[in-house]
């Protein structure tokens, strides 16, 4: 093993073998990436600043245009100034490269809010794919189809939630609904429905006297399984 390590093998018998899509080969695919798309964004603003100065030029006739190489300081001290580097005073308070620089930067900043709002959009779809999961698994699991409905707006930590359950044994009508509120003791509580109405009995002994949902839930269901599996 230290032979190998160290690179020593024989080729007739060992066989090395290479990870294509290794973390490695990964990381540094994203890196030559990011300085790919940095040198473009600098590109970009030298080929801009190189225009803006060509059309003063135009503009100031033929005779009275600065040199190339007076373009060709603009357009790095654009560069400069774009990539965070310090530039003299003349260059600084220069019209032409600050017209450049913002918009090399202002281009920039549309880029960047497009990928931000791509990776929110992105974002959101896995969560809504996360939540019809959860939702399915609710179902499965426990029986209970779900819905919960709070204020978008509110403070979590003291908005109230509400909760409303369907059996997956019993008409779609029937519905229990729960109240969760952080302040509240106990902070879960039942609210009236027609069917809880009808399950007075039931809310008194497992959830007034006991102080358990789960176990109102779970007889509520098991009542129901039984009423569907016997015909009743």
């Amino acid at each position: 093993m230290a032979q190998l390590a160290g690179g020593e093998y024989d080729p007739t018998r060992t066989r090395i073998l290479h990870l294509v899509a290794n973390p490695a080969a990964e990381l540094a695919r994203l890196q030559d990436k990011a300085e790919l798309e940095k040198l473009r964004e600098q590109n970009d603003a030298l080929k801009q600043a190189l225009s803006v100065r060509g059309g003063a030029t135009a503009a100031a006739g033929a005779g009275a245009g600065p040199s190339s190489a007076a373009a060709g300081s603009t357009a790095a001290a654009a560069a400069a100034a774009l990539a965070g580097g310090a530039s003299s005073s003349a260059d600084a308070d220069d019209p032409v490269v600050a017209a450049a620089v913002a918009a090399a930067e202002a281009k920039l900043l549309r880029r960047q809010l497009a990928a931000a709002e791509k990776q929110a959009a992105a974002m959101k779809d896995v969560f809504k794919q996360r939540v019809k999961a959860f939702r399915e698994s609710c179902r499965a699991l426990f029986g209970y189809r779900m819905e919960m409905v709070s204020d978008p707006w509110a403070d979590v930590a003291h908005a109230p939630t509400t909760y409303t359950l369907t059996s997956c044994f019993g008409p779609k009508e029937d519905v229990l609904m729960f109240r969760y509120h952080p302040q509240a003791q106990p902070p879960y509580s039942i609210l009236k429905t027609p069917l809880s109405k009808k399950m007075a009995q039931e809310v008194q002994v497992f959830i007034q006297n006991f102080g358990s949902i789960p176990a109102f839930t779970a007889n509520h269901t098991m009542t129901l399984f039984q009423q569907t599996t016997s015909g009743a």
